[in-house]
């Protein structure tokens, strides 16, 4: 029983980065180009709109970001409330979640820090590009991060072990490079 149970979490592991890796990694396509150069616009955005810059090879979180996290989490009135620190942002909650939930920028991509019922969320399909839309205020960088997210749900079950996981994204091409535990 255990050798078909490790098996099927091969296949289905198996599945999803094949899945993934066909969706979200443009670098291997012949038509990287056109698909890197909006990557590039998208995460170009970020710091165009005003809500990152760079300086002496660092990002960080700009008042603009902040003011658009605090409205956005003003507006849902559950308690919810941020911290900010250079390059991260990290969500304070009054819900009783194992694990935290924070984004951290990096001039290669970011990390995101997703809490255990984030993580659930994630695995239910609920509200994740919502979710999301509260933390990255570039609407189609938070729709992809979705979708990888979704794309991504056994890995973050499997690294879950109820005390939430870590996602590491590259911003061009937009990909997952690696999930871990928060533990």
């Amino acid at each position: 029983m255990k050798k078909m149970f490790k098996k099927f979490i091969s296949i289905v592991l198996s599945s999803v980065m094949f899945f993934q890796s066909g969706v979200f990694s443009f670098a291997g396509e012949n038509k990287s180009i056109k698909n890197c150069d909006l990557q590039n616009e998208i995460s170009n955005k970020m710091i165009s709109e005003g809500y990152l810059e760079i300086k002496d090879g660092k990002v960080f979180i700009t008042e603009k970001y902040k003011s658009f996290i605090e409205k956005k989490l003003a507006k849902k009135g559950n308690g919810t409330y941020a911290v900010f620190e250079d390059d991260t942002i990290i969500i304070k909650s009054n819900k009783n979640a194992m694990g935290e939930t924070k984004i951290q920028w990096t001039t290669w991509g970011f990390e995101i820090w997703i809490d255990e019922n984030f993580c659930n969320d994630i695995l239910a399909g609920t509200a994740i590009a919502e979710k999301l839309a509260t933390y990255i205020p570039e609407v189609a960088l938070a729709e992809a991060v979705a979708w990888a997210l979704i794309g991504a749900a056994t890995l973050i079950t499997v690294n879950n072990h109820g005390k939430g996981v870590i996602v590491m994204f590259n911003l061009v091409p937009l990909c997952i490079r690696w999930i871990s535990s928060q533990e």
